[in-house]
Formats: C-alpha cells, structure tokens, sequence
C-alpha cells in the first residue's frame, strides 16, 4: 500500500469496526473537532474512500455518526477508484476526482 506524506491508514483484520473509527477520524478532520471525543485535530481537507461501501451504505453511515449535522465541506468520499498502478496514483496527486454525497 502505497501512501502520500501526511496520510493515515486505518488497517485490521475485516469485521473489526475499523470502518466506524475512520469515518469518524475523517469527520473529525473534515470538520476540525475531536475523534472520539478527546483528540482535538486540525481541520483539512479528507479523501475517504469507502470502497467497499455502495451509495445507500455510505449514507447511513454519515447519517449515524453526524446526528442531522451537515457533511462537512472538507469531506470527500469515494466508493470507487482506479488501482494505483492504473491511474489511481496519478488522480491523488493531481487533486483527485471526488464525489460528493448529499441528502
């Protein structure tokens, strides 16, 4: 796995709720709040990608963790993305094509 200078990668064996912990690691950032109610963090921009999340499951999953709170600005989700030897690597560096999900 391949990673960009200040990148996180969240990784454990599957079933492990380690989806849960990044999507609020990635709200946290997006939004410039806390992960898990005590880690402050600085707000940026977040490219999460739930690649094994279709649409509808994405957007129970914000729906859960905002609590009617809006999607913040920074907050950039992708359910699919090339292989990083096929053109995935290249769309990173050159600001990534995102998808937006909304009400």
């Amino acid at each position: 796995m391949a990673c960009c200078p200040r990148d996180a990668c969240v990784c454990r064996k599957t079933e492990t709720r380690q989806s849960w912990l990044a999507y609020q690691i990635a709200i946290a950032i997006a939004s410039g709040g806390s992960v898990l109610g005590q880690i402050r963090v600085r707000q940026g921009e977040v490219l999460y990608m739930a690649l094994e999340d279709g649409r509808s499951r994405l957007q129970w999953r914000l729906k859960t963790l905002l609590r009617g709170a809006p999607i913040p600005e920074g907050l950039h989700l992708a359910t699919d993305w090339p292989a990083l030897d096929d053109d995935g690597m290249d769309d990173l560096e050159s600001g990534f094509a995102f998808i937006r999900i909304r009400d």
